[in-house]
C-alpha cells in the first residue's frame, strides 16, 4: 500500500505521516483510489498549512489577522 516517508527532519516526518494518514482515510472513505476525486483530495490537503510545527487552516490565519486589526 503506502510506504513510510523518509526525511532527516522529525517535524517534517511528522507532517508527512499526518498527510499520509489523512490520505488513507479520505481514499478509504471515497471507496478506493479509483473512486476518489484526486483534484478534490489535493485541494483539501493544500488547505492545511504548516506554521512552525503547528497545523493551521488558512481561514484561521485570516481570523487572527482581522482580530489584530480591530
Amino acid at each position: 500500500m503506502f510506504s513510510s516517508p523518509k526525511t532527516a527532519s522529525r517535524s517534517t516526518l511528522g507532517f508527512m505521516n499526518e498527510m499520509a494518514f489523512k490520505l488513507r482515510y479520505f481514499i478509504a472513505d471515497a471507496g478506493g483510489l479509483r473512486r476518489c476525486d484526486i483534484d478534490v483530495l489535493n485541494h483539501g490537503l493544500r488547505r492545511t498549512l504548516r506554521n512552525r510545527g503547528e497545523y493551521v487552516r488558512p481561514i484561521e490565519l485570516v481570523a487572527q489577522h482581522l482580530a489584530t486589526r480591530t
